[in-house]
């Protein structure tokens, strides 16, 4: 063998167009240490073009599942726990948060898109936040809490989604404001702009609105609901545009309907193709159905004692066949507070 290193050979400069084409191959890792070298692979790395493509790609590995569980007594929130599984066999995996839990904590999902979840969360009980998650590239952003301190705590929803062809999202808060004369208003944070926008006062019709939503091509979706001494009138979809500000009245179709006992019931899923929670106790996964089961039994002959049963299972459409995704017993009084689907993505937050 020689004693004399070998000669140095400068490779030629790569074309950009090839250079994007070995970085869709890369993982998110390698991605990520690219983007600090300097402002343009940050930049080039980060827009819609090529975050696009790299969640195209990733989707084909398949769909995770985030289960959301806690206990009925929401004294005990700081226990809240998730499960995370594949949607195609139920196997499971290891699910962290983004901020630190404590006695006093608690936690919701607001909604998950392109790959980044948003999330309302307290870590002491007290002030709360809001957070925007990306778990693949493991950054994240914190959002003040708008209704803190200024809205009544019973009544209040958000809603998180991207506008369609960039790489901004924005957080919809819907609230009761406090005061001799409360009324419903919203306030839109968009993150090109990293703020939240000026309350604004709703539609009449924008009252009693299921906190679950969906989105369909960067709009909003709620359907209406009521109880206890309100007067039952038929339910409608209330939409929201992030781009035009504006909410609309839509009617529900008649199909979706059934009337028991002078009340209207919702009877059918409502997510068809969108994002973000759903109907418990159903969501779609493309075009088959996760079907939840949940059933609470309490033993007379036990004081106190009461176990909660809760059945996961994929229904594909395709050829009717169900597979079992989930069978968990736990003792005490547990309910599934939401499920969201997660499709791993690069986009930023």
């Amino acid at each position: 063998m020689s004693d004399v290193p070998p000669s140095r050979i400068l490779l030629p400069e790569l074309p950009d167009d090839i250079l994007f084409n070995i970085f869709l191959h890369c993982d998110a890792r390698t991605l990520i240490r690219v983007q600090v070298t300097n402002h343009f692979w940050m930049e080039s790395l980060s827009t819609h073009e090529f975050v696009a493509k790299i969640e195209k790609r990733w989707r084909k590995r398949g769909c995770t599942l985030f289960g959301h569980f806690g206990h009925s007594d929401e004294s005990r929130r700081s226990a809240d726990w998730i499960i995370k599984m594949s949607s195609h066999t139920g196997q499971r995996f290891p699910a962290t948060l983004p901020f630190l839990m404590t006695q006093q904590g608690w936690f919701d999902i607001v909604g998950v898109d392109n790959g980044v979840f948003c999330m309302r969360y307290s870590c002491v009980g007290a002030m709360s936040h809001l957070v925007a998650w990306n778990p693949i590239s493991h950054r994240r952003f914190v959002i003040t809490d708008p209704i803190h301190g200024i809205a009544d705590e019973t009544s209040f929803l958000f809603a998180f989604l991207y506008y369609p062809e960039t790489v901004n999202y924005a957080v919809v808060s819907i609230y009761l404001e406090i005061g001799d004369n409360p009324q419903t208003v919203f306030t839109l944070f968009d993150s090109s702009v990293r703020s939240w926008s000026l309350p604004l006062q709703c539609p009449p019709y924008v009252r009693l609105l299921d906190p679950a939503y969906v989105t369909v091509n960067g709009i909003v979706y709620w359907v209406t609901w009521s109880h206890g001494n309100e007067t039952h009138i038929p339910p409608y979809i209330v939409s929201f545009s992030p781009l035009t500000t504006e909410f609309q009245q839509l009617p529900l179709p008649n199909e979706a309907i059934t009337v028991v006992s002078d009340e209207f019931v919702w009877n059918k899923l409502f997510e068809v193709g969108g994002n973000g929670p759903s109907f418990i106790p159903a969501v779609m996964v493309e075009n088959d159905v996760i079907q939840v089961l949940e059933r609470h039994v309490q033993v007379n002959d036990v004081e106190g004692a009461e176990f909660t049963h809760i059945h996961m299972r994929r229904f594909y459409s395709a050829n009717g066949r169900r597979i079992s995704l989930l069978w968990v017993n736990y003792e005490g009084d547990v309910k599934l507070r939401s499920v969201h689907t997660f499709y791993e993505g690069f986009y930023l937050v």
